[in-house]
């Protein structure tokens, strides 16, 4: 007697696509596609697909998602160089579908996870561990802007801040209220020398205490060894409180040498933890645009002496941009490789003044590029000091003046 299973590839194929008229996630054919291997071998390029931005085979694009399968066959077995990957309301058998095609996708160099209304983070995780293994790899991790921390439980630490007031013994005290009757100048003189007085011997401090955030979702670490070399990170779903322990094992375990953290909205209390704890001696590559005080930008410098390459091009300093370097042999050069820098013109003026001190003498190219509108006395600074200058330097300006009416 006839089954399903003797039916022709075609026939299978129209199936499917009635399957997905119904289910538009996917659900009926993932459920089928695990039944035996011939259906597994025919659906799975479509659940692929409908997840998959671009497939891409060298430089030709083999698959584009948008809703609507691709039944186009292609092998899987294909030489592979980039995929991107929708993550939202997924099912574990389209997850599952995904981390197939990582896997047999032997020259696969780059792969795109967008993380949209719907992911979880135990399928974002899923996915992360069974990427991280491939040697060469250059993850990228893309969020939705609109999706928050909110799914995947909140900043990675909590914070409290306390006020120690300190003061001396001459600090002005009100005396207690008299029975005399006082005139209202006299009252009025007295509670303004209260205040200065207040003003000038008392000051205060305060203290600033991390507390990291418990997490009902503890992220696994992989089971092999991490040896991708790239990790783009774009908005803050992989520094989430559940999230986070895992991120910071990477950074710190894979053999990376690009590093780029951009469109993240935790605060410089949150970078004043998180960077201290990233030491990566294989970086070459950094690009930083998240609000970060240059203090602890400048502590992160001097671990990774070998970073060739760094954009600082996303956000404004936050302090003032200073080495503290006051003679060559009094304090080691922080980037000895550097070769090129990225940044707006606050950070690049200090580069270039401490280039005749001998310092960053790798360093010839600068790309400037302001993170806002600047007006055209901006620039002059850099300007006058590029004319003192005897360096060879290749300077590549992004004017945007400021027009006003």
């Amino acid at each position: 007697m006839s089954t399903i299973n003797d039916l022709p590839t075609e026939l299978m194929l129209e199936v499917g696509q009635y399957l997905l008229l119904m289910d538009p996630h996917h659900c009926f054919l993932s459920y089928l596609s695990q039944t035996c291997r011939r259906f597994h071998n025919i659906f799975t390029h479509s659940i692929i697909t409908y997840h998959t931005c671009s497939v891409l085979e060298g430089s030709e694009i083999i698959g584009v998602g948008s809703g609507q399968p691709n039944t186009a066959a292609f092998s899987l077995d294909g030489n592979f160089k980039e995929i991107s990957f929708k993550l939202r309301r997924n099912t574990l058998n389209d997850t599952r579908c995904f981390r197939n095609l990582i896997f047999r996708a032997n020259s696969i160099s780059r792969i795109k996870i967008m993380v949209l209304r719907g992911a979880s983070s135990q399928v974002l995780v899923c996915l992360l561990n069974s990427c991280v293994h491939r040697p060469g790899l250059h993850l990228k991790i893309e969020e939705d802007p609109d999706l928050g921390l909110a799914p995947f439980e909140g900043r990675p630490f909590l914070f409290n801040f306390s006020f120690n007031l300190q003061s001396d013994s001459t600090v002005f005290t009100p005396r207690e209220m008299q029975p005399v009757k006082m005139a209202w100048k006299d009252i009025l003189l007295g509670s303004l020398i209260s205040s200065k007085r207040r003003k000038r011997n008392t000051s205060s401090q305060m203290k600033t205490t991390a507390i990291p955030r418990e997490s009902h979702f503890k992220a696994p670490r992989p089971k092999v060894a991490p040896r991708l070399t790239g990790l783009w990170i774009e908005g803050d779903c992989l520094l989430s409180a559940s999230i986070y322990p895992w991120t910071r094992y990477i950074m710190n375990a894979a053999p990376l040498t690009h590093l780029s953290i951009t469109k993240s909205k935790l605060t410089i209390f949150d970078w004043s933890q998180i960077l201290p704890s990233i030491t990566i001696s294989t970086l070459a590559y950094l690009a930083i645009g998240i609000s970060v005080a240059f203090p602890d930008l400048l502590d992160f410098f001097h671990r990774h002496a070998s970073l060739q390459e760094i954009n600082l091009s996303g956000k404004e300093p936050i302090g003032v941009v200073s080495f503290l370097i006051s003679t060559p042999s009094s304090r080691p050069n922080p980037l000895p490789k550097l070769k090129t820098l990225v940044a707006t013109p606050d950070y690049i003026y200090p580069f270039i003044f401490h280039q005749q001190d001998g310092y960053f003498r790798d360093l010839n190219a600068y790309d400037i590029r302001p993170h806002y509108i600047y007006s055209d006395d901006a620039f002059h600074a850099i300007f006058e000091l590029l004319a003192t200058t005897n360096t060879h330097l290749s300077i590549t300006l992004y004017w945007r003046p400021l027009n006003i009416d």
